[in-house]
């Protein structure tokens, strides 16, 4: 018998698993040439424009410029691309994918072993991806 606690772990996990499963597979389905983001299908491409009020009001990137684009390299296993399109979005497209197999283990499972240290990865990791992105965006005020 699964108890209320139990479900709603499960629910939440479930919601987790979705926000985390969504932009990869949303990657798999948009184009990038390193410029622009479209939308393909079949043969035909529309090209997504989605304008960062950050960068337009200052002429700066904003710590996302770059995300999309870097997780569309990223499912296309161009890493160097990805990198050099935003370093953080490149980190935290790794994390999604390994919390993929985690959450559904978190939701089959009841007992995960190394949970608590599974724990405190994640909390390294998305630490090191903010201060990654705080470094990159404040050194384009540095190095201009």
């Amino acid at each position: 018998m699964i108890t209320h606690s139990r479900k709603k772990d499960i629910k939440f996990n479930i919601l987790l698993l979705l926000l985390f499963l969504l932009p990869i597979v949303v990657s798999f389905i948009l184009k990038t040439n390193g410029k622009a983001v479209a939308f393909g299908f079949h043969e035909s491409l529309r090209e997504i424009r989605v304008p960062c009020v950050f960068k337009d009001f200052t002429g700066y990137n904003c710590p996302a410029c770059g995300g999309t684009r870097s997780f569309i390299y990223m499912s296309s296993f161009e890493l160097k691309a990805a990198w050099g399109m935003n370093k953080a979005t490149t980190l935290l497209y790794v994390f999604c994918m390994l919390q993929i197999p985690y959450r559904l283990a978190l939701i089959f499972c009841e007992k995960i072993p190394f949970h608590t240290r599974i724990i405190q990865i994640e909390a390294v990791m998305l630490i090191s991806i903010g201060i990654i992105d705080a470094l990159s965006f404040i050194s384009q005020f540095i190095f201009m």
